[in-house]
C-alpha cells in the first residue's frame, strides 16, 4: 500500500520546522499584553475602558457611516504593512525595501487610527507640520531604497503612490474642508497603490522555490529561468 508523503517528508534539507503552538502562543501573549496595557492606561487617565474599546461613532452618537473613508484608509495601511512583511520574509532580495515599507505603513495605520497628527500631537505640543515633514523625509528615503535596486514594477507603483500621498499632504496643509474629497481621496488612492507594491513583488516570485513540489518542477539553480525570475 502506497504511503502518502507527510509534511515532514516534504521538508527540504536545512529547512527549520516551527511548531504550530509557538506562533499561536506568541499571538495570544501579544493580545493579552495589549489588553493589560489598555486597562492600565484607562486607570491612569481615569476613564472607562469603553472609551478605548468602543467605536468613535458609538461614543459620539454619530451615524454608523461616520469616518468610513478614514477607517477604510487605515485598513488599507494595515493590509499593506502585513502583506509587505509576508513578502519580505519570502523574498530576501526585497527584504530591506519591503520591511521598511511595512514599518512605514504600520506607522501610518497607527496615525490614521488614533489621529496622532490631528489631535494627539498638537494636544501635546507637537505641531501637525512636524508629522508631515517627518513622513515626507521617511517617504523620500524609502523611495531611494526602491530606486536603488528595486523591481521596476514595484518601484513604479511606489512612486505613483508617493506622488498621490504628496498631493494629499499638500491639500491638507493649504486647502479648506470643502475640498477634503481631494485630500482624503488621493490619500486613499496612494495607500491602495502602495498595497500593490508587495503584490507585484509576490507575483514575481517562483512558487516552486518556496512551496513543496516535485523536484522536476523547479528550475535548476543557475539556469536562465532562475535568473529571469531573480531579475523580474
Amino acid at each position: 500500500m502506497r504511503r502518502h508523503p507527510s509534511p515532514q517528508d516534504e521538508r527540504r534539507p536545512g529547512e527549520r520546522h516551527v511548531p504550530a503552538w509557538k506562533p499561536i502562543a506568541g499571538a495570544l501573549t501579544s493580545g493579552l499584553l495589549v489588553l493589560a496595557a489598555l486597562v492600565l492606561v484607562a486607570d491612569r487617565f481615569g476613564v472607562p475602558v469603553a472609551v478605548f474599546t468602543w467605536d468613535g461613532s458609538a461614543l459620539g452618537d454619530l451615524p454608523w457611516y461616520s469616518g468610513s473613508i478614514s477607517l477604510l484608509n487605515g485598513m488599507v495601511w494595515a493590509a499593506a504593512a502585513g502583506l509587505s512583511l509576508l513578502v519580505a520574509w519570502l523574498s530576501p532580495q526585497d527584504r530591506t525595501r519591503l520591511g521598511a515599507l511595512a514599518l512605514f505603513t504600520g506607522v501610518l495605520a497607527t496615525d490614521d487610527a488614533l489621529q496622532l497628527h490631528v489631535f494627539a500631537g498638537p494636544d501635546n505640543g507637537i505641531p501637525q507640520s512636524w508629522f508631515v515633514a517627518l513622513y515626507a523625509v521617511a517617504g523620500a528615503l524609502l523611495l531611494l531604497l526602491f530606486l536603488c535596486g528595486g523591481r521596476p514594477g514595484a518601484t513604479a507603483a511606489f512612486l505613483l503612490g508617493f506622488a498621490l500621498l504628496g498631493v494629499s499632504a499638500a491639500f491638507d496643509e493649504v486647502a479648506e474642508s470643502e475640498v477634503s474629497i481631494v485630500e482624503d481621496g488621493t490619500k486613499l488612492l496612494g495607500a491602495i497603490t502602495w498595497l500593490a507594491v508587495p503584490v507585484i513583488v509576490a507575483g514575481r516570485l517562483r512558487p516552486a522555490r518556496y512551496l513543496p513540489g516535485p523536484p522536476a518542477d523547479r528550475p535548476a539553480p543557475g539556469s536562465a529561468l532562475e535568473r529571469e525570475h531573480q531579475q523580474a
